[in-house]
């Protein structure tokens, strides 16, 4: 597995996950903002996962160098996964009748 090839799948992983919440955020059928959005949440999780075993592993070899961007795809993926429980709790408690 090459290193290049995989920060740039996780970060094009990422990056759908967080467009599929931008996409569920103005649709107005609740149901389908509800299943895009776990769809999303599942991704971010699955992808905290990737990069917190990643980030783990390295630190527990004592593997030098700069852990920066596996944080900041750490930092992403939770900001993500927050933006979409916001947006699932929203759909889920709102009083409007959508659908």
């Amino acid at each position: 597995m090459e290193t290049v090839r995989t920060v740039v799948l996780g970060a094009l992983g990422i990056a759908s996950c967080l467009a599929l919440l931008f996409v569920a955020s103005q649709l107005g059928v609740r149901w389908h903002r509800t299943v895009i959005s776990i769809v999303a949440l599942q991704g971010l999780v699955y992808q905290g996962a990737l990069w917190g075993g990643v980030t783990f592993t390295l630190k527990r070899f004592d593997v030098g160098g700069s852990y920066f961007w596996l944080y900041a795809a750490l930092l992403t993926s939770v900001a993500g996964m927050v933006w979409a429980l916001f947006l699932l709790g929203a759909t889920l408690f709102s009083r409007r009748s959508t659908d």
